[in-house]
């Protein structure tokens, strides 16, 4: 069996009563798109700017339905000025203030969803290792385990990019 090493491109924290957005970014994230911040902090007015509507919606949401296990979803970003915003496989937990997700770039899944094709690899236990797990928090490292196997499951679902 093969593992893959993925890097996560940026944390999210959303504050569902202050309706507040904290996103830090990885180092390899900030030289990949040449970024001149490592952190933003939104505030409720601002996050529509960055996050796309539907999935800022998303986050009222989960936390409303208060889903007690390791989650995935797609949310979309825009970075800059571009024509297509930054699409994100994040995968979320919930917690006392609201909701914490560790997000990834969907192209870089993809390319690994199709490299484990080309592989042939029937098991898909512990097939992606988080390889900057290491600049990650306290709690956070925590549920790298969690996150690894929800890499896998994502790994192993028949999804159609829309």
């Amino acid at each position: 069996m093969q593992s893959y090493l993925v890097n996560w491109a940026f944390l999210l924290d959303y504050d569902k009563d202050s309706r507040n957005l904290n996103i830090k970014f990885a180092k390899q994230f900030i030289d990949d798109n040449h970024l001149e911040y490592q952190e933003l902090s939104l505030l409720d007015y601002e996050v529509g700017n960055f996050l796309h509507r539907y999935d800022y919606r998303k986050l009222d949401y989960f936390c409303q339905v208060g889903i007690s296990n390791v989650f995935d979803t797609l949310m979309r970003f825009t970075l800059k000025k571009s024509k297509y915003p930054l699409r994100t496989i994040a995968i979320c937990h919930l917690n006392d203030h609201g909701m914490s997700c560790i997000n990834f770039e969907e192209s870089k899944l993809m390319g690994f969803r199709k490299l484990k094709r080309m592989n042939q690899t029937k098991k898909a236990a512990k097939l992606i290792n988080v390889s900057n797990a290491y600049d990650l928090s306290g709690d956070e490292q925590t549920i790298i385990p969690s996150i690894e196997d929800q890499l896998s499951k994502i790994m192993e679902r028949k999804v159609e990019r829309v």
